[in-house]
């Protein structure tokens, strides 16, 4: 193969790859296997729709995350829980918590579920990764979250800590709007 016809072949070799990579980065949704669920004993519970808001602390040289306040909603984009994190992490390393709007009328009484982070992947440059979490605590109304074993974040956009350092004085707060789904599996 002579070397114009050789070059041209490894570059269009590249940019297939490079394709495929920028492809698969934009659309991990449930094909992100290092956040795969446990292949066999559970089952998907719900997903929910997510709003909410990552917040930063600036702890003199860079911005910290130190918690999630975020409003959950269904099918019918009503809203149905809040998340949001424990204000420090216990013995078992549990912080974010999801927490079920008791509703009369459609029978939902309160629940909760409290997890540990397993696992993450990143998706793009500007949106905070997907996760796994795995249950630590869950209690009350299996309607939402009582038995919850995995949870998972996907198709996240934005989040992400501010960029700039400028002006910004030890112990400054910002918050990040996000959007995400997040799925609540139970042992089947």
């Amino acid at each position: 193969m002579n070397t114009p016809l050789r070059l041209a072949a490894t570059l269009l070799a590249l940019l297939s790859l490079a394709l495929c990579a920028a492809a698969t980065a934009r659309d991990l949704g449930d094909s992100t296997s290092s956040i795969d669920i446990p292949r066999y004993g559970y089952e998907l519970g719900h997903t929910l729709h997510v709003k909410g808001y990552q917040h930063y602390r600036f702890n003199g040289t860079a911005w910290v995350g130190f918690n999630a306040t975020a409003n959950l909603y269904d099918q019918h984009k009503q809203e149905v829980c809040v998340h949001y994190y424990l204000l420090q992490a216990d013995a078992l390393g549990r912080q974010p918590t999801w927490e079920s709007l008791p509703n009369k009328m459609r029978g939902v009484l309160c629940s909760s579920v409290t997890c540990k982070s397993v696992a993450q992947v990143g998706v793009d440059q500007v949106s905070i990764p997907c996760v796994l979490l795995k249950s630590t605590q869950s209690a009350g109304n299996e309607k939402y979250f009582g038995g919850v074993a995995f949870v998972r974040r996907i198709n996240t956009k934005h989040g992400l800590a501010p960029i700039s350092t400028k002006r910004a004085h030890e112990g400054d707060v910002k918050k990040s709007t996000y959007t995400c789904d997040y799925s609540f599996y139970l042992p089947a």
